[in-house]
């Protein structure tokens, strides 16, 4: 799955660093700043730095962006903040918490404004937690989302992000500069992945096992109270014609990558995902308690 998880390059002509730390904590930021100003200047790109003063602040200026992503403006958007895995960014300023529902909302507005160009660096604890709450039935707030699984250190941000922001505006290649510089504590999340592994989990809660089981009831007994007569004969049919179409195909892939992809292939087909969900699913009798990461 890894051409999957690494498919796409985006556009990028600026850099937009959005912090909210305690003041204690802004060493580390204002030291990879002062070095990122060098960076920045000798490649000629554009760079601005916001503190939000409160969530409303945030959610305001992620508008601007919105707005300005209409324009000629490509950003990639730095998140130098914390985050929970229930209330979402932590507002240093308020104490306040921006959910990562809201959050998603306005990527996706900007990423429609840069014909899906967006990528999102989050060096965020429980970053994660954003992309588990995407829906497949919009366009998907980014193209890129280099995050966490785990929690990561402050000092793996301060010798690491120069250099993987040095590499990327030298070569213009954010998976090459994700690879050489954050791949060990970072994961990257192209769009085409977050698809690929949403719609795994939904083949596996609702195509598979029990949960397709209880669908095909659910299903029947749906026929049922439309009015088609419960006899062994109907039952039996509704069985045989629920078994075909309850199979995932093309056009199930189709279907959803149509708004969430804006049309674009997911670069794997249908018999393709249905193994990986047959995998999942092996791999989770192995170990109940796992839980299978995106």
């Amino acid at each position: 799955m890894s051409d999957i998880a690494l498919a796409g390059q985006v556009e990028f002509n600026s850099l937009i660093w959005i912090t909210s730390l305690r003041d204690s904590e802004l060493g580390t930021t204002r030291r990879v700043m002062e070095d990122l100003e060098h960076v920045l200047q000798s490649n000629e790109f554009r760079a601005s730095l916001f503190v939000p003063d409160n969530r409303n602040h945030l959610l305001q200026f992620l508008d601007v962006i919105a707005e300005q992503a209409r324009g000629p403006l490509r950003p990639i958007i730095h998140l130098d903040m914390h985050g929970d895995e229930e209330r979402g960014l932590f507002i240093a300023a308020t104490g306040e918490h921006l959910p990562w529902l809201d959050l998603l909302d306005k990527f996706r507005m900007i990423n429609i404004g840069t014909d899906n160009n967006l990528c999102v660096v989050a060096p965020v604890c429980h970053a994660y937690h954003a992309i588990l709450q995407i829906k497949l039935d919009q366009l998907t707030p980014f193209s890129l989302f280099i995050a966490p699984v785990h929690e990561v250190t402050s000092g793996f941000i301060e010798e690491r992000i120069v250099p993987f922001y040095q590499e990327m505006f030298a070569s213009q290649d954010i998976v090459k500069a994700y690879r050489q510089h954050l791949q060990a504590h970072l994961d990257l999340f192209s769009a085409h992945r977050i698809f690929v592994r949403i719609l795994i989990n939904y083949i596996v809660k609702h195509c598979m096992g029990q949960g397709l089981r209880a669908r095909k009831e659910d299903l029947i007994s749906a026929a049922i109270n439309r009015g088609t007569p419960r006899n062994r004969s109907n039952l039996r049919k509704l069985r045989s014609e629920l078994r075909t179409a309850l199979v995932p195909t093309r056009a199930l892939v189709a279907k959803y990558a149509r708004p969430f992809l804006n049309r674009h292939h997911p670069g794997i087909d249908v018999d393709e995902i249905v193994k990986l969900a047959r995998l999942q699913v092996n791999q989770a009798r192995g170990k109940p308690n796992a839980s299978p990461r995106l």
